[in-house]
């Protein structure tokens, strides 16, 4: 019996995600207001532009549930996870944090980033105007409204048109896209790409939620770390001159990727079996 087509689709996400921008344009603007008025700077506080994204987002989520029709645990399945997968969890986000993190110095290196676009990023991920601001933005509203929407809303939809390979990839693309920059485009599509295996093999966000707000802090926390290396933690992305990794470290980082990766598939159940096996006795 063929699955019935959930919202959404390829055309109508394309749609939510415009109108999450426009949103987060549109409550930019008042919020700018507001800062000039008190003569301040509203990229200096990340703790307002956490919260602007947070409504836009949440707007655009409640439309989309609404749309689907559904219970809310079924868009935004929470079904507990086995404990184990905490350590390859754990593992493939160290391990994409450093490798990702040489893919952008190849991308900066490739396409400089602009100095404002620079000083935006360099202020957020090293807390430089308030650290709970910063750490709220990246690791709580971040991770919920993009898991709960790409992961949740849209993986949910796509799963009931799309084969699981396409649901993922389109979906992950969709997922860098919605980063506005070139910069992000390829980190946050390969993150993608993990956070939606994930989900697939589980069918719950708990790894997705966990993941994200772990990478997201590890960028935040690794410029308060005591060590330094090259390209990762030392220098700046104001620098004119782009570092890369050491070797080593690269090294490091693929292993620890690789690692966490076959353990979370050796270590997850694999929903796709018992699907088919429930489709077979309601047949």
């Amino acid at each position: 019996m063929e699955q019935a087509k959930r919202f959404p689709g390829f055309g109508q996400t394309l749609l939510m995600m415009l109108a999450t921008v426009i949103l987060i344009l549109g409550l930019s603007i008042p919020a700018a207001v507001v800062c000039i008025l008190f003569k301040i700077r509203l990229e200096e506080n990340p703790g307002l532009m956490g919260c602007i994204n947070l409504v836009a987002f949440g707007a655009i989520l409640t439309l989309g549930v609404l749309l689907a029709k559904a219970p809310l645990r079924e868009v935004f399945p929470m079904q507990p996870v086995r404990p184990a997968l905490a350590l390859p969890l754990i593992l493939s986000v160290l391990g994409a944090a450093i490798v990702l993190s040489e893919a952008d110095n190849w991308m900066h290196s490739v396409l400089p980033m602009p100095q404002w676009l620079a000083k935006l990023f360099t202020d957020l991920i090293t807390a430089k105007n308030s650290f709970w601001g910063s750490l709220f933005t990246l690791s709580v509203v971040a991770p919920v409204t993009e898991e709960m929407f790409f992961r949740g809303l849209v993986m949910r939809g796509f799963l009931s048109r799309y084969s699981v390979c396409t649901s993922v990839l389109v979906s992950s693309i969709l997922f860098g896209i919605i980063h506005l920059n070139p910069w992000q485009l390829t980190s946050a599509t390969m993150l993608g790409l993990l956070f939606g295996w994930w989900f697939v093999r589980t069918r719950s966000l708990l790894p997705c939620l966990a993941g994200h707000a772990l990478i997201n802090s590890t960028v935040l926390f690794a410029r308060f770390l005591p060590v330094r290396i090259s390209g990762f933690n030392a220098g700046s992305p104001l620098d004119a001159t782009v570092e890369f990794q050491p070797m080593w470290f690269d090294l490091l980082g693929l292993a620890l990727l690789v690692a966490g990766v076959w353990l979370f598939a050796a270590w997850s159940r694999n929903p796709s079996v018992e699907n088919t096996a429930s489709a077979a006795q309601v047949v």
